[in-house]
């Protein structure tokens, strides 16, 4: 077999084949970047507190070639892990993200008692040099602001890596998808594609997340008493949209749940979030006023048994309690892996307890997804024009369908790879293949918090 001095070696340690865990090494002669350190969602650990986050074996005698570490966006499934490889160490090593990225990973770095400085800031319009990489980000919709593609200039070509995304032009605590930047950094042949599939199995484009606002509007004008809204602490748009419908109905809005209100705090500091003081208010405060004129915003929407809707089910939450005919809304990805039955406890518990509930069963348009559908994976491909693409944050039916689509946009179906985590993508000046595969194992840690 001919041999190459030259190579780009793509290394999937999650994020392939996977929703969760995502990690990716990109490795030349003399260098390594890695892309995203994701854990499995905190949503979903079990009730032993373990988490997964992905095995860097591979890493272990060649942390001297990794010259930074990038992050894309701020969901714990591409940045909750990195405490962890931190601890393990000693190295010390760049890690670029978003602001908003970088204030969440810094609060978990808090939360673990770890110090580490290095942090940079990852914008828009920077590239950033590391070893032989060129990286220039740009920025994409998903359901968390400030979340970045990346285009990643080598020796042997340009790749893209598009982790989560959709296309979304009325974003509502983000700025469009750039895609002159996109269309700009494309220019010239693009060697490979690396691009989120979640959502190839949907038929047109994602929805926007704009639309949900109305909902709450509907839901919140029929509410007499009690509204509780439950949501992913990390969607500052569905937070600042039930705000917006809570002062509409002239309701005030209390925080109730360690993770949401560390997020609303980061949000409001880097002016994510628009809602002033006065009608922010404390569950001391929220006591003293009229149910009707109230609306909290509550973590546990995926029923994690420590959060604080579960323990408002059981009468547990520092003295708030939940009323007959209150209103509950779940306004989160309905069917995450792992988290159904727990769902179900929960809707099951607070109905037992007399609250109308509105949740996935009963009413679609609750939730918009972070992730592009069909269209939006066809237009990500006709504006970047790879010669060859990588589905990756999907599971193998979503890569598959991923694959029938690239073939309706011109590509050829050898030139689509469906990766699994381990496997070695090997790019050489003249051939690329899939050369060979580490074996990964699972690793699991404790939760801290």
């Amino acid at each position: 077999m001919r041999q190459y001095n030259d190579f780009l070696r793509v290394i999937p340690l999650g994020g392939a084949g996977s929703v969760n865990k995502n990690m990716f090494v990109y490795e030349t002669p003399k260098d390594i970047i890695l892309i995203d350190c994701g854990i499995d969602f905190p949503e979903f650990e079990n009730e032993d507190r373990q988490l997964g986050i992905p095995d860097i074996s591979y890493l272990e005698k060649r942390w001297s070639k990794v010259r930074g570490i990038i992050i894309t966006h701020g969901h714990e499934d591409h940045y909750g892990a990195l405490p962890f490889l931190l601890a393990e160490i000693s190295t010390k090593i760049p890690i670029f993200a978003p602001k908003l990225a970088q204030e969440f990973i810094k609060t978990k770095l808090k939360d673990l008692g770890i110090s580490f400085s290095n942090l940079n800031f990852l914008l828009n319009q920077e590239k950033i040099s590391l070893g032989g990489f060129r990286i220039s980000p740009f920025r994409v919709n998903h359901s968390v602001p400030e979340t970045m593609g990346l285009c990643l200039e080598t020796s042997l070509g340009k790749i893209f890596h598009v982790a989560d995304f959709k296309f979304d032009l009325t974003p509502v605590v983000d700025k469009r998808f750039d895609f002159q930047r996109a269309i700009h950094l494309a220019q010239g042949k693009v060697l490979a594609l690396f691009s989120d599939c979640l959502g190839a199995i949907e038929k047109g484009f994602t929805k926007s997340e704009k639309e949900i606002e109305e909902v709450f509007d509907q839901i919140l004008a029929k509410a007499k008493g009690q509204v509780f809204i439950t949501t992913l602490s990390s969607n500052l748009s569905r937070i600042q949209q039930a705000i917006n419908s809570s002062l509409k109905f002239g309701r005030q809005v209390c925080i109730l749940g360690r993770s949401i209100e560390q997020s609303v705090a980061i949000a409001r500091k880097l002016h994510y979030l628009k809602v002033s003081n006065k009608n922010l208010i404390s569950p001391e405060k929220a006591k003293r006023i009229p149910t009707q004129r109230i609306t909290y915003l509550v973590a546990g929407s995926y029923g994690q048994p420590d959060s604080a809707l579960v323990k408002i089910a059981q009468d547990k939450y520092h003295g708030i309690r939940l009323l007959k005919e209150a209103v509950v809304i779940f306004s989160a990805d309905p069917a995450p892996p792992g988290t159904k039955d727990k769902v179900d406890r929960l809707v099951d518990g607070l109905t037992l307890l007399g609250a109308k509930v509105y949740y996935y069963e009963i009413q679609e348009n609750l939730h918009v997804s972070g992730h592009g559908s069909k269209e939006d994976l066809k237009l990500l491909l006709a504006l970047i024009k790879p010669k060859f693409a990588v589905p990756i944050g999907g599971n193998p039916r979503h890569q598959r369908a991923y694959v029938d689509l690239a073939q309706e946009m011109g590509l050829k179906r050898e030139n689509v790879f469906e990766l699994l985590n381990g496997q070695i993508l090997q790019f050489h000046p003249h051939q690329v293949r899939i050369s060979g595969q580490i074996q990964l194992k699972e690793v699991f840690v404790e939760r801290k918090n």
